[in-house]
């Protein structure tokens, strides 16, 4: 049986067999010798190894890796694609740009909107219809709803503000902006409380109640101390006052 020799950082090593040496996986430049060979030579030019030193062999490797990263590529591009057409989706139903003419300040709250897909506002206005239509009223729903945040209080005379609505008197759209500075720090309660607030201008065309004494606790009031509404209670009886007034209204 053939018996075989080979190099490592200056020393010999051996004897082997043949599949000894296969299983070493030496790299194709690594010196080998055996009896008949008048010297040293490479593995990869012996005819007992050459068919596992082949360039293609030695190629393989490099080129799965290559596949692979232009796999990897395509299957980020198409992630990119579906995630993009989601949130396509998404602004379509609760995101589109007025076209029509308003003031400086409002221009400016419009144009530094934007949307963020984890936030669903869309519960918000599903839940103010439920509500409207246990308490009797039922209004139609428009088609364009716009629900966006924007930086307020970057802003010049616009800081103060935690949400505006656009959608009073005109029953085509829904449009509010919300600061967003302020709903990071919201209690639920308070979200409710400011988006049922803007709601009821847009939906139901019901203008803001004046900042007085006897006004603190309404829903409609157009100011209220920082920590109200304190818990959800509190939003639950503004909202229910303020639609039961309603169907009183209508039913008289």
């Amino acid at each position: 049986m053939k018996q075989y020799y080979y190099q490592k950082n200056g020393k010999s090593y051996g004897p082997l067999s043949v599949d000894d040496i296969k299983t070493l996986g030496l790299s194709d430049e690594t010196y080998i010798w055996y009896d008949g060979l008048d010297a040293w030579i490479p593995v990869s030019e012996s005819p007992d190894f050459k068919r596992c030193y082949t360039k293609e062999n030695k190629r393989k490797f490099p080129i799965i890796i290559i596949l692979c990263i232009i796999t990897i590529g395509i299957l980020v591009v198409i992630s990119g694609i579906i995630r993009q057409s989601a949130h396509n989706n998404d602004k379509n139903k609760y995101i589109e740009y007025p076209s029509y003419s308003i003031d400086p300040v409002d221009a400016r709250i419009i144009a530094n909107s934007y949307t963020d897909i984890n936030e669903d506002f869309s519960m918000y206005v599903d839940k103010f219809y439920r509500d409207l239509d246990f308490y009797g009223h039922r209004p139609l729903k428009p088609s364009k709803v716009i629900i966006k945040f924007s930086d307020m209080d970057r802003i010049s005379n616009a800081t103060h503000l935690n949400g505006v609505s656009y959608g009073y008197n005109d029953d085509s759209k829904i449009e509010i902006y919300i600061n967003r500075s302020y709903w990071n720090k919201a209690t639920k309660a308070q979200k409710y409380w400011l988006m049922y607030h803007e709601l009821a201008h847009d939906i139901l065309n019901i203008d803001d109640l004046p900042y007085t004494p006897d006004n603190v606790g309404k829903l409609m009031c157009e100011s209220m101390p920082n920590n109200w509404p304190e818990d959800m209670d509190d939003f639950i009886e503004a909202y229910h006052d303020l639609f039961l007034s309603l169907f009183d209204a209508q039913s008289v």
